[in-house]
């Protein structure tokens, strides 16, 4: 079992068009000041809801703007590609095809809300978040809430809109010492074997997003076995760092080797 992962590559960063804290200068900057030679800003989609963390709606323009020019300057350093990190949530699909339509270089395709009953909750947020979610539109059932956002990350691979999946386990994030649900438990293991395959049978890539280090499951997204279970796929898989300020890309990417040597020994 063998992985090719690119380490002077980081293809998931956001700037302060969405929810990070540096322009698009700053971000080209520090990522050359630490040796990469490939990137992708990819800040979050517009949504059509008030929300604390997408880009305006009126501001794609110019961050699409910002990125072609200011790349320029850096073009014989470092490969900046012009990305988004987009949702497909139900019953806002053509708002998502729409902005897809405009063409992008590199396009994440992720899962932070779900949208059920008509009403919103937030996956990839804060554990008062991801409770408020569990509690009101899925009366406490983890199995349910699971099973939605895997169809729901199956919908995102669907599309074929995107290039790779975001996070792609990132409901975990708060499940610490199994406190939600059991990693190794079958109705689990099978939910994720089926998205694999969907994954599998498409051309997108699966992201080992390193930010999960940080949060409080302190897990790469995806966990080891579900990086395992990629490669046996054949897969592609590229790393990212999720950063939303300059001194985070990169991070954690020295934990690349344990991942894979954990994903090894499944």
């Amino acid at each position: 079992m063998k992985a090719f992962l690119d380490p002077a590559a980081d293809y998931h960063m956001h700037t302060r068009y969405s929810d990070g804290c540096a322009t698009v200068r700053e971000t080209i900057e520090a990522a050359i000041s630490k040796g990469f030679r490939r990137i992708a800003i990819t800040d979050h989609m517009p949504l059509p809801f008030i929300n604390r963390y997408a880009v305006k709606p009126d501001e794609v323009d110019a961050y699409r703007e910002d990125i072609r020019r200011i790349r320029d300057d850096y073009a014989d350093v470092i490969d900046v590609k012009m990305g988004l990190e987009m949702e497909y949530l139900s019953g806002l699909e053509a708002w998502t095809e729409r902005i897809a339509g405009a063409g992008w270089e590199y396009a994440i395709g992720s899962v932070h809300g779900i949208i059920a009953g008509g009403r919103h909750g937030i996956v990839n947020g804060t554990q008062a978040e991801f409770e408020q979610l569990l509690n009101t539109l899925f009366n406490r059932d983890i199995r349910a809430l699971c099973t939605c956002y895997y169809m729901q990350l199956r919908r995102v691979v669907a599309s074929g809109l995107f290039t790779a999946v975001g996070h792609m386990d990132v409901l975990k994030k708060h499940n610490i010492n199994h406190v939600y649900f059991n990693e190794s438990e079958g109705w689990y293991r099978e939910l994720v074997a089926e998205t694999l395959d969907q994954i599998g049978a498409s051309s997108m890539k699966v992201e080992i997003n390193v930010s999960g280090y940080d949060h409080p499951v302190a897990s790469p997204y995806p966990s080891p076995w579900i990086v395992a279970e990629c490669i046996r796929r054949g897969i592609t898989l590229v790393l990212s760092s999720d950063a939303h300020r300059p001194d985070s890309i990169g991070r954690n990417f020295e934990k690349l080797p344990d991942i894979l040597n954990s994903a090894t020994m499944q």
